[in-house]
């Protein structure tokens, strides 16, 4: 089985690698985000399974496949965990 690339692919990449720079150069500002470093990882994660939808064009397609639904996965219970934390924290603050 032989996978094209696609041009979305690579504009994603692009887009998505361009944001992860933006937040490396600007990390200083934005780590008081709440519960940043969930975010942070959370978008690690995206990043790299878009990468991993890239390589699955030319390398071990079926590999590369899974390994970048996974990434998806981790990235939406990660970004679950995200929410409940920022919802909590809301909630404390509210209460005070």
């Amino acid at each position: 089985m032989v996978f094209e690339l696609e041009a979305e692919e690579i504009i994603q990449l692009f887009f998505c690698s361009s944001v992860f720079l933006i937040i490396l150069f600007k990390y200083k500002d934005i780590k008081s985000f709440p519960s940043f470093k969930i975010i942070f990882s959370c978008y690690c994660f995206l990043v790299l399974g878009v990468f991993f939808d890239v390589l699955e064009s030319y390398f071990f397609p079926d590999i590369f496949n899974i390994i970048q639904h996974i990434s998806y996965a981790i990235m939406s219970l990660l970004f679950l965990i995200w929410a409940i934390t920022v919802l909590l924290i809301t909630k404390k603050e509210d209460m005070k």
